[in-house]
């Protein structure tokens, strides 16, 4: 078992580069990395951030249906 790398994503804007790290997978379809912080001061962006962070807690064959 690989452990699972933690990740912090300072200036982070609206999160990109996290979501990279969120959406790799390995060989064997487990993540190798995990966002445990995102820290950003412009309103707007941290509004994504915490979208996509509540986001990434479900499977991408769950996403609620109204966030389409």
């Amino acid at each position: 078992m690989t452990d699972v790398v933690p990740v912090v994503d300072l200036f982070s804007g609206p999160g990109g580069l996290a979501e990279g790290f969120a959406a790799y997978r390995d060989a064997r379809d487990q993540p190798r990395f995990r966002v445990l912080l995102s820290v950003e001061m412009e309103k707007s962006a941290y509004q994504t951030l915490r979208l996509r962070a509540f986001l990434r807690k479900f499977e991408p064959s769950d996403l609620p249906s109204e966030y389409h």
